[in-house]
């Protein structure tokens, strides 16, 4: 208290009161207790009074006369030793101050709180302002950057007497009387609209169950600094096609949105630029309710009538623009279609040569139109292009903050949910992306820095709109964004995140949709299944062979949608859409694999992603080849060692039911089952188990099944790592295993760090592999190589065996060409065990069938003994019956004779069903025969697959020996070790079915194919070839004396036929045998 006072005391010596009595700003006695003003500028403030509202409206009043003060708050005694010892200064001198610094006569302390809350809320860039007065208290509410937010809260009563000085004090164009109980409109005078720096402000009001509520729309004046349309945030491209709409004076224009879209101001933006286009020689007619911002050279007409009455607003609406007409207008601007007679009114005016711009709310810019025809307007209008000239949707989204923006990859990724990540990944440039900050000073600790604009612009055309008429919303939005290069408010969003202005989660919120899209449609599910991996590796192989003929990626993509539309005629097939896309994505500058995210997978993406970076495109593509085709044999191998267990099982399942319901039935009408004895009980017993079980058992099995596969990317911990060692968890572990190893090794070729890869694996990984590798991961985080980091994670992954080799290797020089070659062995290796692991099952499967089929023959045989000698001993009852019947011949004898031919009949009766049970027997008989015979094939399936892959590759090598002879010239085939290849590349003479990659073919097991020249001859060499397919390969390669000699791994060359026990020898590896064949000419 007292430093307090030796500081007032030093000013006392030098300052003035001002607000004494007698004084330029002299105030009332009951408010001197509270402030005190000097002319040192000093405006001393009672700390208990700091928020009086009549100490609040003089700091108003010196704010709004430009005097400028300093507050400082000391205690009540303090101000009355102010206006005790200091000098007042003269009346006279500060006299023009004084009265300026006087409220007008109409001023109330309750106008000026409402002014000083309406400055709060511009000098905040508010849209609206919010009085929320219920029983218990009044909110004041600011709505910033489209959030609203509570500023202030006071009593109730305080609350009402505010909306009731607005409203009755403040207002014009309003009721008399302010009534909290009916819904108000009213708007605010012109004499505080200046006081707040307001162009106008909209004030309406409803009840609420609890008590009012009253909204405050702020409009600012922005006659001094008009905003550009690239202010607003709209795109160099749209900004385009909306001034060319500006150039016309005919037919209609239509902006739409959400409410409190930005709808007007870009409107009044638009309609300025036209008067300036024109340079003012033209007449534009506005229609509002009511004028919103001044259009300067525009004459600006409001709606006059009863604005309670909804079917009278109406009416004047129309009557406005009919009665526009004659008011020579050359552009007309009508703030808003209601209603089908606003509707026809403005089309009216469009069709008698004047231009009309217009509001509507819709959701996205196609469905203006369909808005349109729904209130009722006629089809051939809507769709007509030279009448409906431009369509308009735009929302905003906010910006973030530039000077507290974090960045997104790494600081904040686990973070956000996973699947807004996975977006935010996929569709945008990660690196690149911001988010919002805490806040600073600059944003006021709001993070944000204001909103912009995301919209959608048509020039509608005769073929977009005959798509709209013909196929509706969804077709003539996909034709826009396809064949009119339509820009969406998802791609424009997009863009404004890859810049840093946007948060994805703000402007996900504020656009009303994900990232990418708002459902994936079934189309796009078709188009991803039929670009199929065949398909890909063309589109891959293509674009490889484009880049190294130094072919930009932009043009090289044009040029195969081109091909792929055929010259835009079927812009619809899937290569062409998926094409198309990539030129549209890699044209606005983002990276080619964001977008072929949606049509492909993690890894292909991750691959192309990490080529973009390293600079080497070509080498991704190739590599890409290389796991598509690596995937592909995975998948086969597990598809066959699947599916044959599946039918037998199936078969399995219809051999017992027929046994159960048909058979078994048949057989107990002709003998007592009770009677079967050895394999026929047997029978009996599984056909009631079938009869009284099957059907729950059946069901048990096929949920254990779904339970199995649908568990294995979730299932973890110590118990699954038991699991993997047997199927078919282990062949989960092999599939992944080979792809995992093979996809880390890629990614290091493709100069990717060990790290980085596994965190891009980590990211795309289900729950189970990502518990690998995230183990993984930690292990090299702290210094362990991948082999010792994956021995550590104690999972066995990909496998024991491979993670020892790894421990070698990765102590070794040059670990990414020696894990790539590691890569390609162990997917081999991979196949090779899943077709062993098939193989097992598949004998297993054949021994049930078999031991079921045993019980089932051994079981019927057991009955048909039983019924063969029931009928023998039947025969010999018939025939004791015939010779007692001859022995007596009384009535009785006669009668007891008839009983016994009736039994006769009935045994002969019995013998009948038994035959007709038979036949269904021998049915069954030949079905399990059949399914011997079914079982049998099955077992040899794979020897099928096998051979299949060694006729495939016998047919190559026909292939590449006439091809390669095509290219002998007078001087032979050219020097000696000459690469062939490429020459058979050019012309076109590698077999078909053969992948190429980085110019190098590959046969069907992986293996390097090579053609060399010997001057006169040639060589063609196979590598990676498995041992028995070399077998066969070797010994079927030179019948009929194709080639001169053939020579396996290091053993001598053979001319001539190559035998099989020389093969089998010569054969030695089981998975990297080399075979080269010498040809003879």
């Amino acid at each position: 208290m007292g430093v307090m006072t030796e500081m007032i005391q030093v000013r006392l010596n030098t300052a003035r009161v001002l607000t004494a009595e007698g004084g330029p700003y002299s105030l009332a006695a009951q408010f001197r207790d509270m402030m005190c003003f000097m002319d040192d500028g000093v405006l001393y403030v009672s700390a208990s009074h700091g928020t009086n509202h009549h100490v609040l409206g003089f700091m108003e009043r010196l704010t709004r006369n430009k005097v400028r003060f300093k507050i400082q708050k000391v205690p009540l005694t303090e101000i009355k030793r102010l206006y005790e010892t200091a000098p007042v200064a003269p009346a006279v001198a500060g006299a023009t101050k004084a009265a300026a610094a006087q409220p007008d006569e109409e001023s109330t302390h309750r106008q000026i709180e409402v002014v000083r809350l309406i400055r709060e809320a511009v000098d905040l860039g508010a849209s609206d302002v919010h009085f929320i007065v219920d029983y218990q208290l009044c909110k004041i509410r600011f709505r910033v950057h489209g959030e609203l937010g509570t500023r202030h809260e006071l009593t109730t009563q305080h609350g009402n007497d505010l909306c009731a000085t607005i409203y009755q004090s403040m207002c014009d164009v309003a009721d008399p009387i302010y009534n909290p109980g009916k819904s108000q409109d009213a708007r605010l005078k012109r004499s505080f609209l200046k006081q707040c720096g307001l162009f106008g402000a909209r004030v309406a009001t409803r009840p609420t169950d609890s008590g009012t509520l009253m909204v405050l729309r702020l409009l600012y004046d922005r006659r001094s600094e008009k905003p550009s349309l690239d202010m607003l945030g709209y795109l160099p491209e749209q900004t385009a096609l909306v001034r060319r709409m500006g150039q016309r004076t005919t037919g209609i224009n239509i902006f739409s949105g959400p409410t409190g879209s930005g709808k007007s101001t870009t409107l009044e933006c638009v309609l300025t630029d036209l008067l300036k286009t024109f340079e003012e020689k033209i007449h534009l007619l506005t229609i509002e309710d009511p004028p919103e911002y001044t259009i300067p050279g525009a004459n600006q007409t409001p709606i006059l009538c009863d604005k309670d009455d909804d079917d009278a607003i109406s009416r004047e609406w129309t009557r406005s623009i009919s009665n526009s007409m004659r008011l020579d207008p050359d552009v007309m601007m009508v703030g808003e279609m209601r209603d089908l007679s606003s509707a026809a009114a403005a089309f009216r005016a469009a069709m008698t040569g004047h231009g009309v711009w217009t509001t509507l709310h819709a959701n996205d810019v196609v469905s203006i139109l369909e808005r349109l025809r729904d209130i009722g307007v006629e089809m051939s209008l809507l769709t007509d292009p030279a009448l409906m000239t431009g369509l308009i949707n735009q929302s905003l989204v906010r910006k973030i903050c530039l000077d507290c923006k974090p960045k997104y990859f790494r600081d904040y990724r686990d973070a956000l949910p996973q699947d807004l990540a996975e977006r935010i990944e996929r569709t945008c440039i990660a690196d690149q992306v911001r988010l919002k900050g805490d806040g600073c000073p600059k944003c006021k600790g709001t993070g944000i820095a204001g909103r912009t604009v995301v919209a959608e612009v048509i020039m509608p055309t005769k073929a977009f709109m005959r798509v709209f008429k013909s196929q509706g919303k969804a077709e003539a939005k996909e034709y826009w964004v396809r064949q009119m290069n339509g820009i969406t408010k998802n791609q424009h969003l997009i863009r404004r995140i890859n810049e840093g202005l946007v948060d994805p989660t703000l402007g996900e919120r504020d656009n009303d949709m994900p990232l990418d899209g708002l459902m994936e449609k079934l189309d796009d599910v078709v188009i991803r299944m039929q670009f199929g991996a065949s398909v890909r590796i063309e589109f891959y192989e293509a674009l490889s062979l484009l880049l190294e003929n130094r072919v930009l990626l932009n043009d090289a993509l044009k040029e195969m949608y081109k091909i792929a539309s055929e010259e835009g005629k079927k812009p619809k097939d899937p290569r062409a859409i998926v094409i198309h896309d990539c030129m549209m994505g890699v044209g606005e500058g983002r990276p080619l694999s964001k977008v072929l995210a949606k049509w492909t997978n993690y890894q292909e993406t991750s691959l192309i992603a990490a080529g973009e970076k390293s600079g080497n495109l070509k080498k991704a593509f190739d590599d890409t080849i290389r796991v598509i085709t690596a995937k592909r044999q995975i998948l086969g191998a597990v598809l066959t060692a699947t599916v044959y267990p599946v039918v037998l099982f199936s078969l399995a399942c219809v051999l017992l039911n027929m046994v159960a319901n048909q058979l078994v039935p048949k057989l107990a009408k002709t003998t007592n089952p009770a009677t079967w004895e050895g394999a026929a009980a047997v029978l009996y017993r599984m056909a009631q188990f079938v009869t009284g079980y099957g059907k729950p058992t059946l069901a048990a099995i096929i949920i254990m099944v779904i339970v199995v596969f649908t568990t294995f990317p979730y299932f973890r911990g110590s118990p699954r790592v038991y699991f993997d060692r047997l199927p078919p968890w282990s062949i989960y572990r092999m599939l992944h295993g080979s792809t995992f190893l093979l996809n880390v090794a890629v990614m290091l070729s493709s100069g990717i760090k060990l790290q980085d890869a596994l965190m891009l694996l980590s990211a795309h990984a289900n729950p189970w592999l990502k518990e690998r590798i995230d183990a993984a991961l930690y292990g090299t985080g702290i210094g362990g190589n991948l082999g010792v980091a994956l021995h550590r994670a104690g999972y066995d992954f990909p496998d024991r065996k491979a993670v020892q080799y790894l421990m070698i290797l990765a102590n070794l020089d040059g670990f990414e060409e020696a894990i790539s070659r590691f890569g390609d062995r162990w997917l081999q290796e991979s196949i090779k065990r899943i077709q062993a692991i098939s193989k097992a099952m598949l004998a297993c499967g054949v021994l049930v069938i078999g031991a079921l089929m045993l019980v089932v023959i051994t079981g019927a045989s057991g009955i048909q003994d039983a019924i063969q000698a029931g009928i023998r001993h039947r025969k010999s009852l018939e025939s004791q019956f015939n010779l007692n019947m001859l022995c007596k011949s009384n009535q009785e004898d006669i009668m007891t004779v008839t009983a016994n031919r009736s039994a006769s009949v009935q045994l002969n009766a019995k013998g009948k069903k038994w035959q007709k049970g038979f036949t269904a027997l021998e049915l069954i008989v030949v079905l399990i025969v059949g399914l011997g015979i079914i079982a049998l094939a099955a077992s040899r399936m794979d020897m099928l697959f096998g051979n299949s892959n060694v006729n495939e590759e016998t047919a190559n090598l026909s292939t590449l020996l006439s091809n390669t002879r095509n290219l002998k010239t007078i001087s032979g085939y050219g020097t000696a070790a000459t690469n062939l290849v490429p020459q058979l590349i050019n012309t076109n003479g590698l077999p078909k079915n053969m992948t190429v990659t980085g110019g190098v073919p590959y046969n069907v097991w992986g293996g390097a194919v090579t053609v060399t020249s010997n001057v006169l001859t040639y060589s063609i060499g196979y590598a990676s070839v498995p041992q028995d397919a070399c077998i066969k390969l070797a010994t079927k390669g030179n019948k009929g004396g194709s080639f001169a000699s053939v020579k396996v791994n290091a053993a001598t060359a053979v001319t001539g036929e190559y035998t099989t026990a020389q093969a089998m020898t010569d054969c030695s590896s089981a998975t990297t045998n080399t075979i080269s064949w010498t040809s003879n000419t």
